[in-house]
């Protein structure tokens, strides 16, 4: 999906952000003026500004960059079970206007999340992005769903590039991206097809069932498969994993009229015939 992105950028200097911008190459992407822009002075104070924006400019894609930056000066008690109120009108307007909004919170130093819990109860989605426990490497990162209303869950390693802000998807955490895309590739090459875990483990070539079924598991929740059940003799229900693309075969099956040629009327009524 292509389309406008706001970032309301209060935590740091745009200098700085336009010096990162330039690193990646933003201004050779070739997108059209006006596709990104940055709100330097936004507050959650100015919702009714936001939404004029939003009415006007119809961006599909909101960043608010840092959650406590753009409270700033409203006298707002991070603490209080009702500090997460503010986030209502964020939703309200990704509601009305079918954009999706962002927003960006630090942890505090035991790597938790900070503030009121309220905060999490009035989002969709919870992502804790921190550095890969027991590793030396500082460009490794772990992201963890917290909360999905999507059904995501899970760990999944990061790897940072430090020369252009990028980033890798490096796979599950107790994984690897290449068990996943096997797992996605068996099952996609076959759109016809439904398959239990141990018949996918089986077709990829994997001892390791257990295994199989977990990458089954983080693509169907990343969307890159899909699953049904089939009722088994005692009704209990089995997952089976398949392509996006497959339909249940049409077990009505109609018999097709008999246009044998001894079965045609001309032919019927020679029997006739030569019966008499």
């Amino acid at each position: 999906m292509k389309g406008k992105t706001l970032v309301a950028q209060s935590d740091e200097p745009l200098l700085d952000t336009a010096e990162k911008l330039s690193v990646i190459g933003y201004q050779d992407a070739g997108l059209e003026e006006g596709t990104v822009r940055f709100w330097e002075t936004w507050r959650f104070s100015h919702m009714k500004q936001l939404e004029d924006y939003i009415r006007k400019e119809r961006p599909i894609f909101i960043v608010i960059d840092s959650l406590t930056a753009c409270l700033a000066g409203m006298n707002v008690d991070m603490i209080k079970s009702n500090a997460g109120d503010v986030i209502y009108g964020l939703r309200d307007l990704a509601n009305t206007y079918r954009c999706s909004v962002l927003i960006l919170h630090h942890l505090n130093k035991s790597g938790g999340l900070r503030d009121s819990t309220s905060f999490v109860d009035n989002v969709s989605e919870v992502v804790k992005l921190t550095r890969a426990e027991g590793n030396f490497d500082p460009n490794e990162f772990t992201l963890e769903w917290l909360k999905s209303r999507s059904g995501l869950s899970g760990k999944h390693s990061l790897q940072r590039d430090a020369l252009n802000y990028g980033w890798r998807y490096a796979g599950p955490l107790g994984g690897s991206l290449e068990e996943l895309d096997q797992a996605v590739n068996t099952i996609n090459m076959r759109k016809a097809e439904r398959f239990t875990k141990q018949q996918v483990a089986a077709l990829s070539g994997s001892w390791d069932v257990a295994s199989t079924g977990k990458m089954l598991e983080v693509a169907r929740r990343q969307g890159l498969i899909t699953s049904s059940f089939q009722n088994g003799p005692n009704g209990e229900k089995q997952r089976l994993y398949h392509a996006w693309e497959y339909t249940e075969p049409d077990i009505n099956f109609h018999s097709a009229p008999d246009s044998t040629p001894d079965s045609t009327p001309a032919a019927e009524q020679a029997k006739e015939e030569d019966f008499f």
